[in-house]
């Protein structure tokens, strides 16, 4: 089963932190754990990453990082890439409002 992509895809690594470097030489399974996850574009990993990238590193390229995970239904990165793209609409209004209306249950949006 380990060595089906879609386990590593779709695994929650919620209880783990971002920072490999956070963790001794004791954690090395979670380090591996982790990078497992990322060479298999987990949505969670992917948004971390990108949520870091752009607020800590200033990296405006990683918005696609934060749109392929809310493509691939990450609820956090719809919201943020929603909320960025209302701020600054380059890709339109609609296409933001899209994205944070993708995970509303209650059909406020419509």
């Amino acid at each position: 089963m380990l060595n089906d992509p879609e386990v590593w895809r779709t695994v929650s690594v919620d209880k783990y932190q971002r920072h490999e470097d956070w963790y001794g030489f004791d954690e090395g399974k979670i380090v591996e754990f982790l990078q497992k996850c990322k060479q298999h574009n987990n949505p969670e990993i992917i948004y971390r990453e990108a949520i870091h990238d752009f607020f800590l590193l200033k990296d405006d390229e990683v918005l696609k990082n934060l749109r392929l995970a809310a493509m691939a239904g990450h609820m956090e990165a719809s919201y943020v890439v929603g909320l960025l793209g209302l701020v600054n609409p380059s890709e339109g209004k609609e296409d933001a409002m899209e994205f944070l209306c993708h995970h509303d249950s209650s059909n406020t949006c419509k």
